[in-house]
C-alpha cells in the first residue's frame, strides 16, 4: 500500500513537471516573445496587457496566457521599378533595396508587436512598402534627375534619414538603404 502511494506521488510530480516544461517558452537572441492574456504592472507603475521576453525564456500560464514570437532579425524590402517625379520635372524609375529590423528596446518591440505580430514577412512588407514609397517620392521630388543618377548613394542616405521617423513609429530601424539603379522614365 505504501509503495502504491509513493508511486502515485512520483507519477503526479512527473506529470506536473512535464506540464510545466511544456509551457516554458524560450526565444533566441534575435527574437522577442510577446506574452499576452493578463494585466501586469510595469516598473513605472502603469499596466500593460502583455509582457516582452527578449533572448530568454518564461513560463506561459496555460489557458490564461498566449505567447507569440516576434523576430528581431533584419529583413529586406525591395522597391523595384519605382516611379517618381524629379524636381526638374523628369520622370525617374529606380530600384531601391532596404534592410530593416525591429529595434531592440521594449518600446519599439511593443510598437512592432502592434503592427506586425502574427503577420508573415510578405504582410509586413505590404505595410512598410507604402511608407518607403512616400519617403522615396518626397526625396526624389526635391532632387534633379542628373544629380540622383550621378550620386545615388547620397540620395539613399537622404531616404534613410527621412524614413527614420515613420519607421520608428512602427518600432523599426533601417540597417541599410541602397538605390541600385536610376533610369529616366
Amino acid at each position: 500500500m505504501m509503495i502504491l502511494i509513493v508511486c502515485a506521488i512520483v507519477l503526479i510530480l512527473f506529470v506536473s513537471l512535464l506540464a510545466w516544461a511544456s509551457r516554458y517558452r524560450r526565444v533566441g537572441p534575435n527574437e522577442a516573445l510577446i506574452v499576452s492574456g493578463r494585466r501586469i504592472r510595469l516598473a513605472d507603475g502603469s499596466e500593460s496587457g502583455f509582457r516582452v521576453v527578449k533572448g530568454g525564456g518564461t513560463f506561459v500560464l496555460p489557458v490564461i496566457e498566449k505567447a507569440e514570437v516576434l523576430s528581431l532579425g533584419a529583413f529586406p524590402v525591395e522597391l523595384v521599378r519605382f516611379r517618381a517625379r524629379a524636381a526638374d520635372g523628369m520622370g525617374v524609375e529606380l530600384d531601391c533595396s532596404t534592410q530593416l529590423k525591429v529595434k531592440g528596446d521594449d518600446a519599439s518591440i511593443a510598437s512592432a508587436a502592434e503592427y506586425f505580430l502574427g503577420k508573415s514577412e510578405n504582410e509586413m512588407k505590404k505595410v512598410i512598402g507604402p511608407v518607403l514609397e512616400k519617403v522615396l517620392s518626397a526625396v526624389m521630388s526635391g532632387a534633379a534627375f542628373k544629380r540622383v543618377e550621378q550620386d545615388p548613394a547620397a540620395y539613399a542616405a537622404k531616404v534613410e534619414t527621412e524614413a527614420m521617423g515613420p519607421l520608428a513609429q512602427m518600432g523599426l530601424a533601417t540597417v541599410s538603404v541602397k538605390i541600385q539603379s536610376v533610369r529616366a522614365d
